[in-house]
């Protein structure tokens, strides 16, 4: 058997830990199960990966299109199911399905849920699932873009289903309520604002913050008792 280099055997060894370091592993995921978006839909630079491993700290790709965990993929506006975290590479563990129902049965206002308040709602179910589990699926259901992650007021991150239609947020700074909302004018207007500078737009992400109703509601209510008193 011909020797092979040791410049070539420490090129593939650093290569390999790189990648795996890149993607916060610690060792080559599973062929069967991959838990990351596929490199070629990834726009990971050369050095970002350098600064992840060097850092010890993980990046997160960024999808360039739609990843193939988009429930909206086959199925727009569709409750996620065992079929979906299939076609996105994930075996449908339990708690996997257990988290996207939780997700999915979010009412308008309650689909953005944070890693905390899932844990809660498995608790008050008796759904026997740890909170480092629940990070990691939903880690894991991210990577996949099975969900989405926004990082909304003081780096608070909640998670909601990728559906795969655009929206923007708003954003109580009251009582932390996220709600989604589509504006034609501001969408029109922001390719406007690209164009005009030159740039073709690809994405964007709009959060508007203030007060919602029932806080204001609530603030009126206080505000008239101490009047009164």
């Amino acid at each position: 058997m011909p020797r092979r280099s040791w410049r070539h055997d420490n090129r593939s060894f650093v290569g390999t830990a790189l990648i795996h370091r890149a993607f916060g592993r610690s060792k080559p995921p599973d062929s069967r199960e991959s838990t990351q978006t596929p490199l070629s839909r990834l726009r990971l630079s050369r050095a970002a990966s350098h600064a992840a491993f060097f850092s010890g700290n993980p990046i997160r790709p960024i999808p360039v299109s739609a990843p193939p965990g988009c429930i909206a993929s086959s199925r727009p506006n569709a409750m996620p199911n065992s079929t979906d975290l299939r076609r996105a590479g994930l075996k449908a563990t339990s708690p996997r399905v257990k988290i996207l129902d939780i997700l999915a049965a979010g009412t308008d206002h309650g689909r953005h849920l944070s890693a905390e308040e899932v844990y809660r709602q498995l608790l008050s179910l008796d759904i026997d699932i740890g909170i480092s589990t629940v990070y990691r699926v939903l880690n894991q259901l991210v990577d996949a873009g099975v969900l989405l992650r926004h990082t909304f007021e003081a780096g608070h991150a909640v998670y909601e289903i990728n559906e795969g239609t655009h929206h923007d947020h708003l954003i109580c700074l009251t009582c932390g309520r996220v709600e989604e909302f589509h504006d034609d004018a501001i969408e029109s207007r922001q390719e406007s604002v690209a164009a005009e500078r030159g740039f073709v737009l690809r994405e964007h992400a709009l959060a508007l913050y203030g007060v919602c109703p029932a806080c204001q509601a609530h603030a009126g209510a206080v505000s008239a008792v101490g009047l009164n008193a």
